[in-house]
């Protein structure tokens, strides 16, 4: 089985690059991962992957572990990976290579339990002198707004889960579809809890006191914040870096957690805003970076490609990030890029 992955099938849509060679450890394989670039072969593939469960009569897609970022953590992953390897659903052992004892789990691939979320108070019924409403108010929010459409919520302190924080902090819940990789009509009942961060509402905080704090295991490089809410919008697509962009862009905004768009995101861009344009609003130090962004999205990948257009936008220079900017100079920015072409 493995065999039939890392040999016939190798230059699965020319994502593996610099192709070691295929090492064998045990009842592995280990090759390049396709999803997150990894050129160190420290994606490990069970010899019995893709192949059915004698008891369950399913197929063992977990039998596959990424080592770099934990790309295949998520089913839908898994699945789109064993549907792009074999798109007639089916996957045969190669001539010649004799069966092996097949375990019916993989103990070590199990996904954790995510972190619990933090118990945050409502912003909603919180007093409009409270130390939370006025960090958010001071700086243009609604808070109101931020509770219903986001989740955002307030706590004092928290020891339920890593990591633990005593010094009163807005929770900003991060939820993903079930399936992302699946394009389809989100309802609520399909998002689950795949992250939180805490900020702090400090407006000075120390050295040592860090002004987010994320779930533990939360993997960035897999998320996009506002998704849900992004994917309900019928307007262009905005990519920015933080989720406080997101609160200033709106709806039709979602956040990357960092400056760099990862091979998880792009798919997840590609499958779920194909036909949408997109506009690229990161911070005024990234130019470098939009430019590889766009470049990202516009390559061609197969069925992957983008039908709508890639855009950049400029913030004015008086800002640092589009939080910084007001509604009105977000809204002339991404008209200004769709113009400029």
């Amino acid at each position: 089985q493995a065999n039939t992955v890392v040999h016939q099938r190798v230059r699965w849509k020319g994502r593996l690059r610099q192709m070691p060679q295929v090492r064998e450890h045990g009842e592995r394989y280990y090759i390049n991962c396709p999803l997150c670039g990894d050129t160190r072969g420290r994606c490990a593939i069970n010899h019995a992957w893709g192949e059915k469960d004698l008891k369950s009569r399913m197929r063992m897609l977990s039998l596959i572990k990424c080592y770099n970022e934990d790309c295949f953590v998520q089913h839908d992953a898994r699945q789109s990976f064993y549907s792009e390897l074999f798109p007639k659903g089916t996957a045969r052992r190669p001539p010649g290579l004799t069966a092996r004892a097949v375990p019916t789990m993989a103990t070590d691939i199990r996904q954790p339990p995510p972190a619990n979320l933090p118990e945050a108070t409502d912003l909603e019924g919180l007093s409009p002198d409270h130390p939370a409403i006025r960090y958010l108010t001071d700086r243009g929010y609604d808070p109101k707004a931020l509770a219903r459409t986001y989740q955002v919520g307030y706590c004092e302190q928290w020891y339920g889960s890593r990591p633990n924080f005593e010094d009163g902090r807005i929770v900003i819940p991060i939820f993903h579809p079930a399936h992302p990789l699946i394009t389809r009509d989100l309802r609520t009942d399909d998002l689950r809890l795949v992250g939180w961060q805490a900020r702090t509402i400090d407006p000075k905080p120390g050295k040592r006191t860090p002004k987010y704090l994320s779930a533990l295991g939360m993997r960035k490089s897999q998320i996009l914040y506002g998704l849900p809410q992004a994917a309900r919008s019928q307007k262009l697509l905005v990519l920015v870096e933080g989720i406080t962009d997101v609160w200033r862009v709106g709806t039709q905004a979602v956040a990357l957690l960092g400056k760099t768009l990862s091979a998880y995101q792009l798919r997840l861009i590609r499958k779920r805003f194909a036909d949408r344009t997109i506009v690229i609003m990161l911070d005024a130090d990234a130019e470098d970076d939009a430019r590889r962004m766009r470049d990202q999205l516009c390559s061609a990948d197969g069925n992957l490609s983008l039908d709508g257009s890639v855009h950049i936008a400029a913030i004015p220079a008086h800002c640092g990030d589009p939080a910084d900017c007001t509604a009105n100079e977000i809204d002339l920015a991404l008209r200004g890029a769709v113009a400029a072409g």
